[in-house]
């Protein structure tokens, strides 16, 4: 049962804390992968670079380097994906699970197989058959046996939770709930916003690691890793 003093959030208010928590995750990964480049990969090529000269055999030290670059390189690919990912998430691209309450365990909804009318999708979710919603999230209470309808993201790097887990977004009570609230816009219009959304994040990315590359350098200045 949900708390009498929980605020129970609108479908539009939870879409949008689901897509800035992984705004922020995203952030977050873009900033470690720049400041793992500015502690690490710098300097070591720097240091290798400028011992070369007295030292030609030094040369083949580059190699180590090179494996740090080549995880940066993998890091930054699965980091694009994700962000493309969140993208699009905030352009509509959603999938929605139709059925009825077969079992429920505090947070976590077992939806049975009545009335299923999940959009189409590769991704076959059946050995993901339970959903995650915290109360705040619902528009009602539900208990077994209740009609719900799910709204949750259609990637697998926004939606497992864990092995039989899916995170959810909103759950609805009634089908006319959920056509109300979901209703999209012209898709030039979708397409405008989420290039809009696309560009907000580049340059909060940037911004961000122009921040920590100022400050990394510094750092390294003082301890005379730079001259």
């Amino acid at each position: 049962m949900m708390g009498k003093d929980t605020k129970r959030l609108s479908y539009k208010s939870s879409y949008k804390n689901f897509l800035l928590q992984h705004i922020c995750f995203f952030i977050l990964r873009v900033a470690g992968i720049g400041e793992y480049c500015f502690v690490v990969i710098f300097p070591s090529v720097y240091v290798i670079s400028k011992s070369i000269p007295a030292r030609p055999q030094m040369i083949f030290a580059l190699v180590i380097p090179l494996g740090f670059i080549i995880f940066a390189i993998i890091a930054c690919v699965d980091a694009g994906r994700y962000g493309e990912e969140i993208v699009r998430l905030f352009s509509g691209n959603f999938l929605v699970e139709t059925g009825c309450v077969s079992e429920k365990f505090k947070n976590i909804y077992t939806i049975g197989p009545v009335l299923s009318s999940r959009t189409k999708t590769k991704f076959e979710h059946f050995s993901y058959p339970n959903f995650y919603i915290k109360d705040k999230n619902c528009e009602r209470d539900f208990h077994v046996g209740d009609f719900i309808k799910i709204v949750y993201p259609r990637s697998q790097k926004l939606n497992v939770r864990t092995e039989r887990q899916l995170y959810a977004i909103y759950a609805f009570s009634s089908a006319e709930a959920y056509s109300i609230n979901t209703q999209k816009g012209m898709d030039k219009e979708r397409k405008k916003a989420a290039l809009l959304f696309l560009l907000a994040i580049t340059f909060l990315s940037a911004a961000l690691l122009c921040v920590l590359f100022v400050l990394t350098n510094a750092l390294l200045r003082r301890i005379h890793i730079y001259p």
